[in-house]
């Protein structure tokens, strides 16, 4: 997915850089980072000390990130980094771009919970959104107005930026 997404940049001559978040993987992924960050200045390295999970790990990375736009794109695979694409295209008028996975490989109960979830922060917080927690795309100013504001590891990270961006005036 780093190599894709590196691959991304340079087609659409963007200057950019990806941050690669270890959450303790117990695989090869450490070396195999750190491998690419010696092989590319653009590729950058967190490793945390104690596993926290996905979204507090974004968070970290967000606030490592140097650019205008910070672009969360899961090293699942499950969202190809030709969505660059996309996000840069839904950026325009925007401060947050969400994406929305239609056809997701996920079982039926997974989908169920997912529905419950969305219809839930909908009617608790107002937002009328299909995926906060997949790929994400804030303007730089956006993250650091939430500095200090958001639990960087609460179990809804997600949710809460969104909210703030929202009550903060972001377009989104």
């Amino acid at each position: 997915v780093v190599r894709e997404a590196l691959a991304e940049l340079d087609k659409r001559k963007l200057a950019g850089e990806v941050v690669i978040v270890d959450d303790r993987s117990t695989d090869q992924t450490p070396r195999r980072a750190d491998d690419l960050a010696k092989s590319d200045p653009r590729v950058k390295v967190i490793h945390n000390l104690t596993r926290i999970g996905c979204h507090p790990s974004q968070w970290k990375a967000f606030l490592q990130a140097r650019g205008p736009w910070m672009l969360f794109i899961p090293a699942d695979g499950q969202i190809p980094p030709s969505e660059i694409e996309a996000f840069l295209a839904g950026a325009e008028g925007a401060d947050v771009v969400i994406s929305w996975r239609k056809d997701r490989a996920d079982p039926w109960m997974r989908r169920m919970f997912g529905l419950g979830y969305r219809l839930a922060i909908r009617l608790t917080l107002g937002l009328s959104v299909h995926d906060v927690d997949s790929c994400t795309m804030y303007r730089k100013s956006v993250i650091e107005n939430m500095i200090g504001r958001v639990d960087p590891l609460g179990h809804f990270l997600p949710t809460e930026m969104l909210t703030r961006a929202r009550k903060a005036g972001a377009r989104v």
